[in-house]
């Protein structure tokens, strides 16, 4: 009789599902991110703080950009550009600029550290109003001159990236949309276009000159 139940109930707990663990059937979903960096540990007073440096494969948006575009009737007709005004700010983060830990691909720095790449020619000092900083219309030489008659004429100083927000705005189609394909390009390749569309630039004038 003992025999028989003990069987009984072992053929009981054979047929039981096997239980598994909380909301195992329940449907699920990951989010894979890309790497932001390495792990950087800082301690200070029996305290630890950690955190993702950003890096290369960085999420974080870095430009903003809101462009409006209207078209008329005769416009359309006539097939002329439509008028757009674009206007974008943009982030530039400490690894474009300086060789950290996650990102070191700049081969020219200067004794602080930072890689020498050159503003466009909208960002330098003789196409900036005075009213931002700039010498946009004055007269760098006659001012030169005026000041200290004995010292020749220097060039304006070129202006790196560095750093920081910069702020891009254009009223044509052409401005808008070369900048929009500036955005798939980081400094280095920005600064490798610019040189190679000043050296076309430069060669084309020397054509029409001689």
């Amino acid at each position: 009789m003992s025999s028989s139940s003990s069987q009984s109930q072992q053929g009981q707990g054979q047929r039981r599902p096997p239980h598994g663990p909380a909301f195992a059937k329940w449907p699920t979903f990951k989010v894979f991110m890309p790497p932001q960096g390495p792990l950087i540990s800082h301690s200070a007073f029996s305290s630890s703080i950690q955190y993702l440096s950003p890096g290369r494969f960085s999420p974080k948006t870095d430009e903003w950009c809101f462009t409006y575009c209207t078209q008329s009737v005769t416009g359309r007709v006539h097939s002329a550009s439509p008028s757009c005004s674009t206007m974008c700010i943009r982030k530039v983060f400490p690894h474009e600029v300086k060789n950290i830990l996650s990102f070191k691909t700049h081969s020219f720095v200067d004794s602080d550290g930072k890689a020498k790449y050159a503003l466009p020619p909208e960002g330098q000092t003789e196409l900036i109003p005075p009213i931002l900083g700039g010498t946009k219309g004055k007269d760098v030489t006659r001012d030169t001159q005026d000041s200290s008659s004995s010292k020749p004429s220097t060039k304006p100083e070129t202006r790196y990236w560095d750093t920081g927000y910069y702020l891009f705005s254009s009223s044509s189609v052409f401005g808008t949309v070369e900048h929009f394909f500036s955005m798939t390009q980081d400094l280095s390749k920005l600064a490798s276009t610019q040189k190679r569309q000043d050296r076309i630039k430069r060669e084309w004038l020397e054509y029409q000159i001689g």
